[in-house]
Parts: C-alpha cells; sequence; structure tokens
C-alpha cells in the first residue's frame, strides 16, 4: 500500500543519495536511506503495480514486478452528523438525512436532501448551497425556480449525458404521493425545476402525461438520455425514453425472486439502478438482498440473494450476503459499487461476481473517516462516482456527504 517502507538490496548503490532515484511502477518514490547494499524506499500513492526500477549516476536497473494494494480512504466532505438545513462549508453544513447524490464532471456534488425536501450543491471546497427547494418550506410538486419550487421526497438525483440537467426522483412520503421524476434545468446558472411525470399513483406505460409509477425510488440516466427508474412497489424497471416514452424493461409486477427473460422475472422492492458503458443494467433489491442484472433481455442474480433479514459476507455470486442494499454505481472497468445500507459498508462487485468490503465495518455504526474498514458510516444509501474513480456517498444515518478516494 501507500507509505510502506520497501527494503531493497543490491551492490554498488553508493551512499549519495542525491544520486538515486527508486521507481515504482514508474512512479518516483521518497529514498529515505541509502548504503552501498541497502535502499529504503517510501511506496507512492496511486503508484499500481509494475517493474521496481533503481537509478544511480543515470544507470538504470530494473527489478522484480512490484504489486500495489490500494486502499480506499473515507473523508466527510460536508455535514457532521447532525440533523439541520444549514448552508457552509465542510463540517459547518448541516443535511437532513440525505438520500441521493451525483456528481458533475467539474467536481461539483448535488444531493437529494431527503428530510430538507430539497437539492443543495457541494463545491469540490466543501461549500454547500441550496439549489431548489425550500427547507422551511411545505411538501408538494410545485415548479419554478431555485427556492420557488417543491419537493415532497427527493430520494435519488442523477445529471443528463452533459451536465444540463438534473433528474430527481421525487417518490411519496407520509403526508403526499408525489411519485414522480422531476426535472432541474441549469441553463444560466438557474435552477429551473419542471415536472417529468405526472404526480398520480398506479402502473401505466405511454406518454408521459399518462404514465404512472408507485413509488419510483432510484434513478439514473444513459448516454443517449433515457432515465432508468426503479419503480419499487410496482416491483419492475421502468425506462422513460429520450422521446419521452415509459415503458416497462423488467419485471411481471408480481413480488418474488425469480430470474428470466427481461419481463417474466419478480422482484422485491427494487431500490437502486446503474448502467455501464455496455448498456448492461444493474439494480439492487432491498428486501431480497441482491444485486440483479439485465443483460441481452435476462434477468440473473449478479451477487447475493438472500431474501428476509440480511447477513454480511464476501464472496463470489450467491456465496455473497448483503443487508438491504441501496445506491448503486458502475466504474469505466465495469466493476460495481454498492451502499450496503444496514451492514454500514461499501462494497465492490467485480464483472464476475466476486465481492470485496473496500470500506466500513458491519456492525460499527459510526462517523468515523479512515482507510478501509477503519472507516464507519450509517446508513450509507445513495452512491455515485465522479471521472477519475473517486466515490461520494449520501449518509441518511450520519446527516452527511462522505467522499471515498482510491489511493
Amino acid at each position: 500500500m501507500k507509505n510502506t517502507v520497501v527494503t531493497i538490496t543490491g551492490t554498488n548503490f553508493g551512499t549519495d543519495t542525491s544520486k538515486a532515484r527508486v521507481l515504482f511502477n514508474g512512479l518516483q518514490a521518497t529514498v529515505q536511506s541509502l548504503t552501498d547494499t541497502r535502499i529504503t524506499a517510501l511506496v507512492p500513492a496511486k503508484a499500481g503495480s509494475g517493474p521496481v526500477t533503481v537509478i544511480i549516476n543515470a544507470q538504470s536497473v530494473q527489478g522484480p514486478v512490484f504489486t500495489y494494494n490500494f486502499s480506499w480512504v473515507v473523508t466527510t466532505l460536508a455535514g457532521n452528523g447532525h440533523v439541520g438545513s444549514t448552508n457552509g462549508t465542510g463540517s459547518a453544513a448541516l443535511f437532513n438525512s440525505p438520500k441521493g447524490v451525483t456528481v458533475d464532471s467539474q467536481f461539483n456534488v448535488y444531493v437529494a436532501d431527503y428530510g430538507n425536501i430539497c437539492i443543495r450543491k457541494i463545491t469540490p471546497a466543501g461549500v454547500v448551497t441550496t439549489l431548489a427547494g425550500d427547507p422551511a418550506g411545505f411538501p408538494g410538486y410545485g415548479e419554478g425556480n431555485g427556492s420557488a419550487a417543491t419537493f415532497e421526497a427527493p430520494l435519488s438525483i442523477s445529471f443528463d449525458p452533459v451536465d444540463n440537467s438534473l433528474y430527481v426522483a421525487d417518490g411519496p412520503s407520509s403526508g403526499a404521493f408525489n411519485n414522480m421524476v422531476r426535472k432541474i434545468a441549469l441553463a444560466g446558472g438557474g435552477a429551473a425545476v419542471t415536472n417529468v411525470t405526472r404526480p398520480e399513483i398506479g402502473y401505466l406505460d405511454g406518454p408521459l402525461g399518462g404514465a404512472r409509477f408507485l413509488y419510483p425510488d432510484y434513478l439514473t440516466v444513459d448516454a443517449k438520455g433515457n432515465i432508468y427508474v426503479a419503480d419499487e412497489d410496482n416491483y419492475r424497471m421502468r425506462m422513460i425514453s429520450a422521446a419521452g416514452l415509459v415503458s416497462t424493461i423488467a419485471g411481471n409486477g408480481t413480488l418474488g425472486v425469480a430470474d428470466g427473460p427481461a419481463l417474466g422475472p419478480t422482484f422485491n422492492r427494487v431500490w437502486g439502478v446503474a448502467i455501464d458503458a455496455q448498456g448492461n443494467i444493474y439494480f439492487t433489491e432491498n428486501t431480497n438482498n441482491s444485486i440483479r442484472k439485465l443483460a441481452g433481455g435476462n434477468v440473473t442474480t449478479l451477487a447475493g440473494g438472500t431474501p428476509g433479514q440480511g447477513l454480511f459476507a464476501d464472496g463470489t455470486g450467491n456465496a455473497a450476503k448483503f443487508n438491504a442494499p441501496v445506491g448503486i454505481i458502475t466504474d469505466k472497468d465495469g466493476n460495481i459499487f454498492v451502499a450496503d445500507m444496514r451492514n454500514d459498508c461499501i462494497r465492490e462487485i467485480t464483472p464476475a461476481g466476486v465481492v470485496t468490503t473496500i470500506a466500513g465495518s458491519p456492525g460499527h455504526n459510526a462517523l468515523v473517516d479512515g482507510a478501509g474498514s477503519d472507516a464507519r458510516f450509517d446508513f450509507p444509501y445513495g452512491i455515485t462516482m465522479d471521472n477519475q474513480g473517486t466515490l461520494y456517498v449520501a449518509e441518511f444515518g450520519n446527516h452527511a456527504i462522505r467522499k471515498i478516494t482510491r489511493e
């Protein structure tokens, strides 16, 4: 891992550190000590695996391949564990049960602040402002710019392909039933909120004006502008095409755990949804504790699958165990990252279905920064990734936004 002290032995190294260089996979390390037969060097961050090279007086010698172990380092971008609606920087800002999170190409983070019925923005420096909605207002589905708009239960949030607009899954709460997809246009520095779908509950495909949803919990947008919606209480995965037509792409509306051809499988509370570069769709099931995959017209279970009370285990396929997985995102290599909510940790799944825990420790919920299992979470809900591979997590229990960097 980074900052590991590595000892290199050989001959004729000399004793002048100014004439000695050590490279790990081409990345220069800090030489800590040097004798004629021994060098100690500090492994640089993000080195990656590759050969070790020693350069003495411009003479280069290549040693064995060095295997670099990446670590996932968790920090708190904004929030401090306390409930509130205060704007500010870093720990001075307060959230109320944030659930959804997304990030633009400039590393600004946008949060569906569920308990505050609004959308917040966080700059890369951690400065938090309210983009749309009013924490002091009343729930609703009113259109308008900025604080003039109203939300009821913003659950998840996703950008369009060119960072021009945000889409929000505005689900129901105890007071009313929005069951809607909303749009926030960011042109000209504004935040104009409009309604993509209508608030009536039910199940109906077709043009947007007549389509109906029942608890749209999570959404994501693909490179063509199609919106994928996890329609939780309809037990289906739905798609809103860029042309404005709603269709069902997976599920038959029946509660269950069966895989099969796209419109045949049964689900039990689909929550999260993500799409990879090849167009494969992944979704999390809260009650079945599984990660499902839609590819080639078929739904399969990629990992997990223990209905009822969830468990915890790393492993491959159904040997892995989850406990109410929610947020899900994919990286450019097809790896999948999941916010395993009730296990209070973040999991990684390879395309082959191998599950490992990269941050957090099940059974130890708290707000603690650190590397890997030293970090602590409390109900991580939404998850996203920027174009540099950094993860961001909306943490429902800690009322905070966490940042996870691969180093």
